[in-house]
Parts: structure tokens; sequence; C-alpha cells
């Protein structure tokens, strides 16, 4: 039997951690539709909840296998608690005061709000999904949306090249409102 090598691959390694399944998914599209730099290659880990994001990072930190690990999350339920509490982790386990601000990347209110963005300037209120629900059918045609796979595939068949662009515009143009009026409640995307 002839010995086969390695694949040998030059990309540069990134591990994201996703709180759940609406970032993983997403993150995962957007990966699909190749809208990053193919000088990397991506790995996403879904967390199951923002109390798993510390260890799941840290066990992907530590297994060595990246350059560099992200964390994607909501800042939406109990964002002074869970949030704060998985920052304060971060950095105790880099032994640095501010590790978590160089490697979490957060959405204000909800990951909802960039996937609306596809589609619509609208800014939600609340991450309350059913609240959320009409304009969720508006733009996508999902009803009753709250979070089911078969919900959020419906939805991810739905994001292309197009409406990413879009949204990429509409956030920009939001930066820059933010930066005019100095507004610090502009969630971060």
């Amino acid at each position: 039997m002839p010995c086969q090598l390695p694949i040998l691959n030059d990309k540069h390694k990134i591990c994201i951690i996703c709180e759940g399944s609406e970032e993983y998914d997403y993150l995962k599209k957007l990966n699909e539709l190749g809208v990053w730099s193919n000088i990397y290659e991506f790995d996403f880990v879904n967390a199951d909840g923002n109390g798993n994001i510390p260890a799941r990072y840290q066990d992907r930190y530590q297994n060595g296998a990246y350059e560099l690990v992200l964390i994607f999350c909501d800042t939406e339920r109990k964002a002074d608690e869970e949030y704060s509490d998985s920052k304060r982790k971060i950095n105790e386990f880099h032994g640095l005061d501010h590790a978590s601000d160089e490697v979490i990347i957060f959405s204000n209110p909800c990951t909802m709000e960039i996937v609306i963005k596809h589609w619509s300037n609208e800014t939600l209120k609340t991450a309350a999904k059913k609240r959320n629900a009409p304009l969720i059918k508006q733009y996508t045609g999902v009803d009753n949306y709250d979070g089911k796979k078969k919900q959020r595939d419906d939805i991810m068949d739905l994001i292309n090249i197009d409406n990413y662009k879009k949204m990429c515009e509409t956030v920009e143009k939001m930066k820059t409102i933010d930066t005019v009026l100095g507004s610090t409640n502009f969630g971060k995307f």
C-alpha cells in the first residue's frame, strides 16, 4: 500500500467559539459564501450557551491547533452577568486585564440584528425572539421565529453575496452615524 503524505495547508487557522446555534449557523453560512479572505481557514465551535464559552475557548486555545481563537456572542441576556463573567474568565485565563477585549466579537442586542441587516436597516429593540418574530417574518418569510433548526436553516438559505454586501453597507452607515452622534448604544458587529 502506498504511503500518502498528509495534505499540507498554509492557511492561517482561526477558531471562532460561537455562543449558540444562531451565531454558529450564521458564521458557517458566511464562510460558505467565501466572504472572507482565502488565506484563512475557519473552524467554528458551538458553545451551546454563554456559560460554556470560557471552557470552550480555553480548550481550543490550549490545544495549539489555531493561530487565533475568537469568541462571537450576544450581549442580550443578563449582559452584566453572563457576558461580564465570560470576559472576566477569559482575562483570568490569560492573566491580563483586557485580553477579552481582543478576542470577543459581540452583537448587541443579538445576532439576529445582524442577520436582519441583510434585508433592512431596522434596529431591534430587544433580543426576544417572540417580539422580533413579525419583523423576521416580514423580511425572511419565516413564520413565528423561535430559533428552531429548520427556521434557522430557512433564513440561512436566503443569505447570499448580494444581501451580505447590503448588510455591510448598512452597518457601515450605522458606524458613521454612531461616530457623528457619539452614541454608546450601538452594538459592535
